[in-house]
């Protein structure tokens, strides 16, 4: 089996942003970053806006399979589904404010996905043809918007041309967006900064 370690990072700066780094290496694949920043929600009391962002060193990441569960807001303008950015001027128009929905951070049309859903309490998809997006640092995957009080559980499969993508799995939790998770059954070790 591909022997994995996980190293998490948190480091908390002045004001609200939260920025955390997992570091997933393994010796048949390079490593991927999966990092979180986080804002309060404006115009949203008792949210937090959370990015998620994934990088490799091993060359472009091309696929991810995400799944992100637990209480999350969305809008969804006349009814229109906002599992990507597609109506997010229908959003705008209707009063409505972008940073306030949870979604993935791409245009339906410029990549390929499956099984893509969303709902209040989970965000997934499987989606493809990412690597436009990977211009060598990586890119945003998805913008989640999360009650102060909840938990956020995430799986993610990072497919970078690597031999097996790479499994990362766990949990953010508040108050302080804790992070705790694991990748491909590997040792995972957990740092504050």
């Amino acid at each position: 089996m591909v022997g994995i370690e996980v190293e998490l990072r948190q480091l908390l700066s002045i004001g609200s942003t939260i920025a955390i780094l997992i570091l997933a290496t393994s010796s048949l694949a390079g490593n991927i970053d999966v990092s979180l920043r986080a804002i309060p929600t404006p115009n949203l009391r008792g949210f937090t806006t959370l990015t998620i962002h994934v990088a490799s060193d091993a060359g472009a990441v091309n696929g991810v399979d995400a799944s992100f569960e637990g209480t999350l807001n969305q809008i969804n303008p006349f009814l229109l589904p906002t599992i990507f950015q597609d109506h997010n001027s229908v959003l705008t128009a209707a009063g409505g404010y972008v940073i306030m929905d949870s979604q993935f951070l791409f245009y339906s049309d410029k990549v390929g996905s499956f099984d893509t859903a969303e709902s209040g309490t989970f965000l997934r998809g499987a989606l493809t043809n990412l690597a436009p997006f990977d211009k060598g640092a990586g890119f945003d995957l998805a913008q989640l918007v999360i009650r102060n009080e909840t938990s956020l559980h995430y799986h993610l499969a990072i497919d970078d041309g690597s031999r097996e993508p790479t499994m990362v799995t766990g949990i953010i939790t508040p108050p302080d967006l804790s992070l705790r998770g694991t990748s491909n059954g590997g040792r995972y070790l957990s740092k504050a900064l």
